[in-house]
């Protein structure tokens, strides 16, 4: 990567973690990811949340996901939270996706997705799936969780800056 392009990445980190008790926004169902009943769901979730940021994202196909994730030596189910309404949980509203790695010093949770879809946002969704994210993680044996995202994703750097996450030196 560029020097340019790493200038683009913002990484942060939270640390120690904390088991800290989840709320959760009324009308909304927290569950792990089931796979590969979710994988639809999450793929319209994933066009609906990007397609209008910038720097944007390709369109993912069923393939891409497979190869991407579920393809993955790192994935696991039950890494990945989804937020549904109570009243139509077909219907996904946000997901969090995270990889448990082993590294000197500890297991550390690396963030690979958080989304929330945009007529959801500022309801404390994608708090709450972090937050969930952070617990799992947690009671895993996880210290640390970090995350990437671009600096051009306002947005998002300030719910991790909110949340806690400090950038990584």
């Amino acid at each position: 990567m560029s020097a340019a392009g790493r200038k683009m990445i913002c990484h942060l980190r939270k640390f120690p973690l904390s088991c800290a008790a989840v709320e959760v926004p009324d009308a909304v169902l927290l569950r792990p990811f089931e796979d590969p009943v979710d994988v639809a769901g999450w793929l319209q979730l994933r066009e609906v949340v990007f397609e209008a940021t910038s720097p944007g994202v390709g369109k993912w196909t069923e393939h891409d996901f497979v190869r991407e994730m579920s393809g993955k030596v790192w994935w696991r189910p039950d890494h990945t939270w989804v937020a549904v309404e109570g009243k139509q949980p077909e219907s996904m509203l946000g997901a969090v996706t995270s990889i448990l790695r082993s590294r000197k010093g500890g297991l550390v949770a690396d963030v690979h997705w958080l989304m929330v879809h945009p007529a959801w946002q500022r309801r404390g969704i994608g708090q709450c799936l972090l937050q969930q994210l952070e617990q799992v993680m947690w009671h895993k044996g996880a210290t640390q969780l970090c995350v990437e995202t671009h600096r051009g994703w306002e947005s998002a750097v300030r719910l991790y800056e909110r949340l806690g996450y400090r950038a990584r030196l």
